[in-house]
């Protein structure tokens, strides 16, 4: 149904938590659309949030938390305009003999150029009563293909020779589970945190 779409827990069915009352899968209010921050200029939806904050929320049951932590997730345009300005310095390919392909096929992704020209940035606030804690995670290489790969091959990784490591949360009320259908940061902990800045090595001075 499109009230089951919308739930915030759609993978954690069941779960009533802090974000049950916002109703979006993104966190943020039903009808917002977009807001001017001093420090990230105007933020914006993120195409992927639907996907990723439902995940999270799964992490935030798992360890019974959902009751006590929210979870909201957007983009800023200069997303966008840094996207834009690769393509255009490029001219959309063609000035480095790889043109984007703007309708490919299912398998196809973007051209090698673009994909090692890509990055991501993600800043995370965590808020509380008394408390404001900041952090970024970023890496290079496009984040829908390059990134994603280096993460999947990181994650079999830890699973193949790290799992006798694996510590329970710090601080989180569930420990990392054994089985099921499980999250990354349930199910391995910080150990694949310690892993991913091996993929990412620091760029030289």
């Amino acid at each position: 149904s499109k009230e089951r779409a919308r739930d915030p827990y759609v993978l954690a069915p069941g779960t009533s938590g802090l974000d049950t009352s916002i109703g979006t899968l993104t966190g943020m209010p039903r009808k917002w659309k977009r807001q001017w921050d001093p420090r990230y200029g105007m933020l914006m939806d993120f195409f992927m949030a639907p996907i990723n904050a439902p995940v999270v929320r799964r992490s935030l049951a798992l360890r019974n938390q959902a009751g006590s932590v929210s979870y909201r997730e957007c983009t800023s345009i200069g997303m966008w305009t840094r996207l834009l300005w690769t393509w255009l310095t490029r001219g959309f390919g063609y000035f480095v003999g790889e043109p984007i392909n703007l309708k490919p096929k299912p398998g196809q992704g973007p051209p090698k150029w673009l994909q090692a020209a890509g990055g991501f940035t993600i800043h995370v606030t965590a808020v509380t009563d008394s408390e404001t804690v900041k952090a970024k995670v970023s890496g290079r290489g496009d984040p829908g293909y390059r990134a994603t790969s280096k993460m999947l091959a990181e994650l079999g990784l830890c699973l193949a020779f790290d799992l006798d490591n694996v510590q329970p949360p710090k601080g989180g009320e569930g420990a990392s589970h054994a089985a099921g259908v499980l999250t990354p940061s349930t199910a391995l902990g910080d150990m694949l945190v310690q892993r991913l800045p091996g993929a990412w090595p620091a760029p030289p001075h």
